[in-house]
């Protein structure tokens, strides 16, 4: 019998909304776009974010490892090996001395290659450069691009090809800046390799698609570290053998080693707070929601008094009428989910070559973060069924008599509901403060519920003050 009843409220609903197109799509409006903003982050984050194997294969390429020197020559302490800049622990009092190529090939394995890098563009010499506008600064290596090692790292000529003598590749971002193309002069003002000099190619590496750099034979061979080619797989033993030389390892092979000492601590911190933080924006999300909706589901509930007061006549209980009014909160939550979540993809699939160039390097195609997807069906049912709460407890209350004679009023707002008000917004500021203080999340959480919700409870005071002004 009660699935039945179920079954019952949700055609009612389902005809209302097919009934009032415009009504529904307002509710269904108000209840999806803070779901579709969620969407839409999720699926960017997802997108944009790459895992430790994922990073390393982008910016090593077919390459082993990455290595660099903190003090040439002082051992270190390598605490984590799944990052490009590893942690680690040293005697930072010590000098240091030097250390020779032939000392790290001693270290790696019989026929391996190294060949100098730069993760970051930054780590270039920086040189001063003709621009359409006057000046501007531009980051120089001196790579030799006839080593495959660079293409084994990704580097991708989108015009033209390796520069000869005297010739320079920019990057793709450089170019842009410089309003430079293939066949034109680039222009040094100052720093190394001043002068002018033909642009042979544009490059792009994917991991660094922001950077602005030019590569050339005329600049200073300088550079951060090491791209390392091996035979085969680095070993741990490689790995401490390179430590002892004063270089942290940043290897394929070993992304997987756990991580050591203070370090080991500090990412279980760091993940329990992004949980935290993922908590509160949950809880912002719904709240959100629920007085955005709330009120349509009110005036929906409101032009549809009577409908109510004759189900009542005819032996609707109130409980059955609070059914009603419910169903139709499931039924738009539900509906807002899946129109979220299909514009929210198709949107950041549209968007992705503005996300990379946002976020500076190359996605690993299209992704959805699925766990967090389905949340938002499940955020959608609660935040659609909180939302109609309201207006089924007020439908479910309806006088019948006054109904279908068009005599019910409108209730004036209470006093005792601008001061409970008043309270709950003091508690949630209050207790905002403290968790801001004692920087504890659930906290935090409540005092934006509970200052939402005294918010909501003096409104109709706030309104009925604001008319006589």
């Amino acid at each position: 019998m009660m699935f039945a009843s179920q079954r019952l409220a949700f055609r009612i609903a389902r005809r209302e909304a097919w009934r009032y197109k415009g009504r529904s799509a307002l509710s269904i409006a108000l209840l999806g776009l803070p779901l579709l903003g969620a969407a839409v982050a999720a699926s960017a984050y997802d997108t944009a974010d790459l895992d430790d194997a994922e990073t390393a294969a982008q910016v090593l390429g077919e390459n082993e490892a990455y290595i660099e020197f903190a003090t040439p020559g002082v051992p270190l302490e390598q605490q984590s090996w799944n990052n490009t800049w590893p942690a680690f622990e040293m005697d930072w009092e010590d000098p240091g001395r030097a250390v020779t190529d032939q000392e790290i090939l001693a270290s790696l394995p019989v026929g391996s290659w190294i060949a100098p890098y730069s993760v970051s563009a930054g780590s270039g010499e920086s040189a001063t450069v003709a621009t359409p506008d006057g000046f501007g600064q531009i980051y120089t290596f001196g790579y030799n691009l006839g080593d495959g090692t660079y293409e084994d790292a990704g580097l991708v000529y989108r015009e033209g090809s390796a520069p000869g003598r005297g010739e320079v590749v920019l990057s793709t971002a450089a170019a842009e800046y410089l309003g430079l193309g293939v066949g034109d002069d680039l222009t040094v003002e100052e720093g190394a390799g001043t002068g002018d000099h033909e642009v042979s190619g544009i490059v792009e590496f994917p991991s660094d698609l922001n950077g602005r750099f030019a590569i050339g034979g005329m600049f200073a061979p300088q550079a951060s570290g090491w791209l390392v080619d091996t035979p085969e797989p680095l070993t741990m033993d490689d790995a401490l053998a390179l430590n002892e030389l004063g270089m942290t390892v940043w290897s394929q092979s070993l992304l997987d080693t756990p991580a050591t000492g203070d370090y080991a601590t500090m990412e279980v911190a760091m993940e329990e707070s992004e949980l935290a933080i993922y908590g509160l924006i949950v809880v912002i999300v719904v709240m959100e929601v629920v007085l955005l909706a709330g009120p349509a589901f009110a005036i929906s509930a409101r032009r549809r008094t009577r409908e109510f007061a004759l189900m009542s006549a005819n032996g609707a209980t109130p409980a059955q009428i609070r059914t009603v009014v419910l169903a139709g909160g499931v039924l738009f939550g539900v509906l807002a989910a899946v129109a979220a979540i299909a514009l929210g993809v198709a949107a950041v699939w549209a968007g992705m070559p503005l996300l990379e160039q946002f976020v500076g390097h190359r996605s690993a195609g299209l992704r959805v973060l699925p766990a967090i997807q389905a949340a938002l069906v499940g955020v959608a049912l609660a935040t659609g069924l909180l939302s109609a709460l309201a207006a089924a407890i007020s439908a479910s209350r309806v006088n019948v008599v006054d109904a279908l004679t068009g005599r019910a009023g409108r209730r004036k707002g209470s006093k005792k509901w601008l001061f409970g008000g008043l309270a709950v917004l003091a508690a949630g500021i209050a207790a905002g403060i403290a968790g801001v203080y004692l920087w504890i999340m659930p906290l935090m959480a409540g005092a934006i519920v509970l200052a939402q919700l005294g918010l909501v409870a003096c409104t109709p005071a706030l309104l009925s003050w604001a008319s006589k002004l």
